[in-house]
């Protein structure tokens, strides 16, 4: 039971790790200052993502969807 629920949060951690890379490759083709601040303070990603939300429903709905996973 313990492996089970093991690899559960593995797999809903590496969706939500891959959404987060997703979410800033579009962070940065917006604008390199917008992605440079989303990695020094990554809750700015989540304003990008509320002011360009066609640009990141995709790695939104991944993040979500790793974070019910896991």
């Amino acid at each position: 039971m313990e492996a089970y629920a093991l690899a559960l949060l593995s797999g809903g951690l590496m969706l939500a790790a891959l959404a987060w890379i997703w979410l800033l490759v579009r962070v940065f083709k917006q604008n390199v200052w917008w992605g440079l601040g989303s990695l020094i303070l990554p809750p700015l990603a989540l304003v990008f993502a509320l002011r360009h939300a066609q640009k990141a429903v995709g790695p939104l709905v991944l993040f979500v969807l790793g974070g019910k996973i896991g």
